[in-house]
């Protein structure tokens, strides 16, 4: 009975034995893993959707941009094309030239054309510069007198006088009472006024008190 009882203790004492020894129960071996959390497909879509959006503005907004250059480069080089120097050419029946008054005097049907500008008179005196070293010599002023017609597009003109200065390039009409210088615009209005000043680089026209004929009143003239 004592050896029984000994040999039950001694079991007991193992099986305690081993339960401290060993690992715990609750332990384990493995690794925790944290779950991966995929993001939705259609969230990703959308951003994916968005981000295209926003490639196409950059190059709608830089084509827009580039049209914007081209167009400025397109008007800034037909501005230089119609600045561009023509020859200017004179045309008469009659001429003669004195070169120490540096004048010279055209007569009967003259015309004259300068680029977009063209003058017809009765008589004309073209008046030379004479070169120095730091200029060139040339036309300096031009004096159409009687039965002067002028057309700088989109105007045409009348007049009994005109003083064309070639480097300020203005043209002044004038006339006498009876005869006013007369400005038809584009539209066939007839402005009629003591004076007129073409500015050609401007495109810009100078005037003194402007009466304007109707067509009832040319009718009547008629």
């Amino acid at each position: 009975m004592k050896q029984f009882l000994f040999i039950l203790c001694f079991g007991l004492m193992l099986q305690a034995q081993d339960l401290t020894l060993g690992e715990p129960l609750t332990s384990s071996k493995t690794k925790s893993v944290e779950p991966k959390v995929e993001e939705p497909k259609e969230k990703a879509e959308v951003e994916s959707t968005e981000a295209k959006k926003d490639d196409s503005k950059e190059e709608s907004d830089a084509k827009k941009d580039d049209s914007k250059e081209e167009g400025k480069e397109s008007k800034d080089e037909a501005k230089k094309e119609k600045k561009k120097k023509v020859p200017l050419r004179i045309q008469s029946e009659s001429s003669s030239y004195n070169s120490k008054k540096g004048l010279a005097i055209f007569k009967r049907n003259v015309v004259v054309e300068d680029g977009d500008f063209y003058l017809e008179c009765d008589e004309m005196h073209v008046f030379y510069s004479k070169a120095t070293k730091t200029t060139k010599g040339g036309i300096e002023k031009i004096v159409a007198i009687d039965n002067v017609k002028i057309r700088q597009s989109p105007n045409t003109a009348t007049a009994t006088k005109a003083v064309y200065l070639l480097k300020d390039q203005t043209i002044t009409l004038t006339g006498t009472e009876k005869e006013k210088p007369v400005l038809i615009s584009e539209d066939g209005q007839r402005m009629k006024s003591d004076f007129f000043i073409i500015h050609r680089e401007t495109e810009t026209i100078e005037s003194g008190q402007v009466t304007i004929e109707s067509d009832e009143s040319l009718e009547k003239a008629k």
